[in-house]
């Protein structure tokens, strides 16, 4: 037994190793583009509304390329200086790529850096784009990525997709001192990938996407310092917001609106001016393994919603409830979890109806054990008109016994599942532990 638990502690300890170096590499350093080794050449605004007139000016100035998917026209190494929208391209399914130009402005009046409309098959990247309204401007877009551009100092949003975008691809932009937001997608995104970007010091949302939010993938962007919710994901379906890290946000941290068969794994999200995660009308999705520390309101808040699981979370320190469940809230699973120094008196309020919650850490009841078999021996009553509590609440943190008789649970939800469990790393206030799991855990469902 000895010989097995070092095992147990030594692959977990190189799991947290692997996981530290693989989260190391993955980090951008994002510095602003060194003006002084690129050479622009001054260009008037590049007006381009159809294929051959793609074509014909790609002729013109002898842009590399042909517009095939093999060779796309390249347009590379200008800089524009116009208050009208220095890159249009419209109604073109050409492939073309826009990299290393410097759009600025010092005018008034300005208007956004692109308006790209009815266009499919672009890549924007390695630009820089400033002192324009906004960033970029995307209408009806279709494989269409923006890449690795550093985009500041816009008096609206650093870029706006203002129709659906499809297929495309936002990854590893550093966006900075924009007055109203950072990613704006207010109509919705379809297959398409958010990732690793860095939006800091900017009014409103850090990322936003409303509308209709179907397969896709919002993973490994910062958000830091926005001026009101970190990220705000609406009417989402099949889709995946992990790993990104959302700092100091003066709302919300990560609000989630209609969030039907997702996941929200992996974030962390800290010193939120409101609440640290906040999940509304959602149904049949996952919400685990995030860190939510030291928001001013409730770490996990939750309404209108049933059949979520919120599962190895760590939620410190925060002001509110460490998960309040609202009066609308049914048949959701909230386990597995360590609650650490949340609110003044008990750490979670419910209001639902069969909501299970059992099996968590509690760091304001985690005795008597006088059988030491890992669950205190009283329950941990909660606060809200479901007058439920958590019959079995951890003694020790990390580690999950077996549990034999589950009938003392204060629902009676039927279909177990058995779930085996070996161990898995999670992070608590910022360090690493090994959480074992003994036994097989019983956890119950509706």
């Amino acid at each position: 037994m000895i010989l097995a638990t070092i095992l147990v502690v030594c692959l977990g300890i190189i799991g947290v190793s692997v996981f530290l170096s693989e989260s190391a590499s993955q980090m951008r350093a994002f510095d602003t583009i060194d003006e002084t080794v690129l050479a622009y050449t001054p260009h008037d605004a590049i007006w381009i509304q159809s294929n051959q007139e793609m074509i014909d000016q790609a002729d013109d100035e002898s842009w590399s390329g042909d517009g095939s998917v093999e060779t796309p026209y390249i347009i590379s190494g200008y800089s524009f200086n116009q208050d009208t929208q220095p890159l249009r391209i419209w109604n073109t399914d050409l492939h073309w790529i826009f990299t290393g130009n410097l759009v600025d402005s010092d005018g008034e009046d300005m208007q956004c850096g692109t308006w790209i409309d009815n266009a499919s098959n672009g890549l924007i990247s390695g630009n820089i784009f400033r002192n324009r309204h906004s960033g970029l401007v995307f209408m009806s877009v279709e494989n269409v990525n923006v890449t690795d551009n550093v985009i500041y100092s816009n008096t609206a949003t650093g870029m706006d997709f203002l129709n659906t975008m499809t297929n495309c691809e936002v990854s590893g932009n550093e966006i900075y001192h924009c007055s109203i937001g950072g990613i704006n997608i207010p109509q919705g995104a379809i297959n398409s990938t958010i990732t690793g970007n860095h939006i800091y010091d900017c009014g409103g949302v850090g990322i936003s996407i409303a509308g209709v939010t179907l397969n896709c993938l919002i993973q490994d962007n910062t958000v830091d310092r926005a001026g009101s919710n970190g990220m705000t994901i609406s009417l989402a379906t099949n889709s995946i917001v992990s790993l990104n890290t959302v700092t100091n946000a003066s709302n919300d941290g990560i609000q989630l609106y209609g969030f039907n068969m997702c996941q929200a794994k992996n974030n962390n999200i800290t010193q939120a001016g409101g609440d640290g995660l906040v999940v509304s009308y959602a149904d049949e999705s996952i919400i685990s393994l995030n860190s939510i520390i030291d928001c001013s309101g409730i770490g996990i808040d939750v309404a209108s919603s049933s059949n979520i699981t919120i599962s190895w979370n760590c939620v410190e320190g925060n002001v509110g409830y460490a998960i309040q469940l609202s009066d609308s809230t049914e048949y959701m699973e909230v386990v597995c979890n360590t609650f650490v120094e949340n609110c003044d008196s008990c750490q979670i309020y419910d209001d639902g109806v069969d909501n299970v919650i059992q099996l968590n850490y509690y760091s304001d009841w985690n005795s008597p054990d006088n059988d030491a078999n890992g669950i205190v021996d009283n329950p941990y009553l909660f606060d809200g008109e479901a007058e439920n509590s958590d019959p079995y609440p951890l003694a020790v943190l990390g580690v999950i016994p077996d549990i034999e008789d589950p009938s003392a649970t204060p629902t009676t939800p039927t279909d177990p599942d058995t779930i085996p469990m070996n161990f898995i790393v999670l992070g608590i206030g910022g360090a690493s532990m090994i959480v074992i799991i003994m036994g097989v855990l019983i956890l119950k469902r509706r």
